[in-house]
């Protein structure tokens, strides 16, 4: 442990952000003021009113591989199936729930207007979000692959694939429902309506709408490609659709026709507190000795 005071104090003397250095990977919008992850887990705010950015607490350094929010309660996803939850208000964190630990986690469901109920491993398993938490689904037989997104369409399960295949089913049935095309993939959100669909983002930023069964996929937006994008707004967020998306770099974009700048994450100087994911994963990495 004597080794951890010099490190200690390394990080302390820098000071550098470690959302500067890393990207940003999940946005919530509450009570119109925008929060960001950065990947670390560390969590800023974003007033527009004052275009001001404010360090909120630390997640810890994850890996985190899906985002939610319930009230007041912003939820990030390990692939160990542990769900975190932080208090928007006062940056408390505390674990929201414990998923079984022998699968890899993929996706809190996708939806902008929904709180997440449900969750997908990576091999397809879908599992209830309430307690007790249980095996509602399993579409791992119905296609190979990765499964990267989960939603519900109607009284039925809407899972995605890393290829961009889509699967609708329920606990009794799946079929091949279409699909988004090739990606990469790095958000999925939908619109509401007469004209309701599902959405996904790529890293350049083009945004691509579903496309059912026979029907090819279609773009829906082309935000700019000058960046490299990260996700969607993350919901509820009540009839908005996906409202707005996240550059890597922390840029907030409105998810319009044509996209307008909202703001970015730009970081504050000095926030003491801002290293403290950095610190812990460094801090485990030294032994007792």
């Amino acid at each position: 442990m004597r080794a951890a005071l010099p490190l200690l104090a390394l990080f302390l003397l820098i000071g550098s952000s470690p959302a500067g250095a890393e990207n940003w990977i999940a946005l919530w919008l509450d009570n119109d003021v925008f929060f960001g992850m950065a990947q670390n887990g560390d969590v800023y705010r974003y007033v527009p009113a004052t275009s001001a950015t404010e360090f909120v607490g630390s997640m810890g350094p994850g890996p985190w591989v899906s985002f939610g929010k319930i009230d007041q309660q912003l939820l990030a996803l390990q692939p160990n199936g542990q769900v975190w939850a932080m208090d928007a208000s006062g940056g408390a964190v505390s674990l929201y729930r414990t998923l079984p630990a022998d699968r890899e986690w993929c996706a809190l469901q996708q939806h902008p207007d929904v709180q997440p109920s449900y969750v997908i491993s990576c091999d397809g398993e879908i599992w209830s979000l309430y307690e007790p938490v249980r095996l509602l689904a399993d579409f791992g037989p119905c296609a190979p692959g990765r499964w990267i997104s989960i939603a519900n369409a109607d009284d039925s399960f809407f899972a995605t694939l890393e290829s961009g295949d889509t699967v609708q089913g329920t606990w009794e049935w799946c079929d091949p429902a279409g699909g988004f095309g090739p990606g990469p993939w790095v958000g999925f959100s939908r619109t509401y309506g007469a004209s309701s669909s599902f959405l996904a983002l790529k890293p350049n930023g083009e945004i691509w709408v579903h496309g059912w069964w026979s029907y090819p996929p279609t773009l829906y937006l082309a935000l700019p490609a000058d960046r490299e994008w990260c996700g969607f707004l993350t919901g509820p967020e009540w009839g908005t659709g996906p409202g707005y998306a996240l550059t890597c770099s922390g840029e907030i974009w409105t998810v319009d026709s044509p996209p307008v700048l909202v703001g970015n994450f730009a970081l504050p100087t000095p926030v003491e507190a801002r290293t403290w994911g950095a610190i812990k994963a460094s801090l485990s990495r030294i032994s007792p000795e």
